[in-house]
């Protein structure tokens, strides 16, 4: 059970680390797409 239990921590660690990567990115990308057109 303590094995599964830490897997269980490394793929939440993951998708955690995956979702501030994907956030950031897509920040980035709003904030250029803003800066390209500024009518909205």
């Amino acid at each position: 059970m303590r094995d599964n239990s830490n897997t269980f921590i490394y793929v939440v660690a993951g998708i955690i680390v995956l979702h501030f990567l994907v956030g950031f990115i897509w920040l980035m990308i709003k904030l250029s797409k803003k800066k390209e057109d500024k009518e909205d």
